[in-house]
Order: C-alpha cells, then structure tokens, then sequence
C-alpha cells in the first residue's frame, strides 16, 4: 500500500514538473515571437521584460540580457514609466544574485521616477525592495 503511494506521488510529482516546463518555454517562445514580429516599442519593452521574468530563476544571465535591453529602449524611447518598470526588474536581478548595493541603487532610482510620474502604488512597490 505505502509502495502505491509512493508512486502515485512520484507521478504526480513528474507530471507536474513536465507540465511546468512545458508551459514556461511556451510563454518564452510567444514572447520572442513577439519581439520577432512587432515594432512597436512599448510592445517590445514589455516583452523584453516579461522576459526578464521568465528567466529569472532558471538562467540568469538571459534575464540580464533581456532587462538591459528593455532599458536601453525604454530609454531611447524616452518612456519614464518603462524606465522605471526595467530599473525596478534590474534590482529585482541584483538583488537575486546578491549584488545588493547595486539593487538599493535601482529600487530607489526606480522609486524616484514613479514618485516623479505620481505613481505611489509603483513607488511602494519599490520601497519594498528598498
């Protein structure tokens, strides 16, 4: 009997484990279609981002790549409020490699633009990781 569940959970456990990774490189795949297809900024921002955020526990240095590239467009596109999603996204990443200082430097940058813009939800947000 204790055998049955053992596999039962096994399975389960499996099963679970499959879908999950299924279901994660179907979003990133969708989201570098998008970034393939569209050419408007703020779409390709937010992509990019999402992005970020998907690789964000499993390949780090994917999800540096595509947060800086989200800046780098936030910026040129001269969006302050894309600019402050990305630097809020960077620190996220600075802080889940332990690089501290540089994520206290980015959550309060990211804090002032959404004080600056008058976003206080936003600037919460950011308090929390300050």
């Amino acid at each position: 009997m204790v055998n049955n569940y053992k596999k039962l959970l096994f399975i389960l456990f499996f099963s679970s484990v499959i879908s999950y990774s299924f279901s994660q490189n179907e979003s990133i795949d969708s989201l570098k279609n998008v970034l393939r297809i569209t050419k408007v900024d703020t779409l390709r921002i937010s992509a990019m981002d999402d992005l970020t955020w998907e690789y964000l526990y499993s390949d780090i240095d994917s999800a540096k790549k595509y947060v800086w590239d989200a800046l780098r467009l936030s910026e040129l596109s001269h969006n302050e409020a894309w600019i402050a999603i990305t630097k809020q996204s960077l620190a996220t990443i600075y802080f889940q490699t332990a690089e501290f200082d540089s994520a206290l430097t980015y959550f309060e940058l990211a804090k002032n633009i959404n004080e600056k813009l008058g976003l206080k939800d936003k600037a919460c947000s950011n308090y929390n990781g300050i």
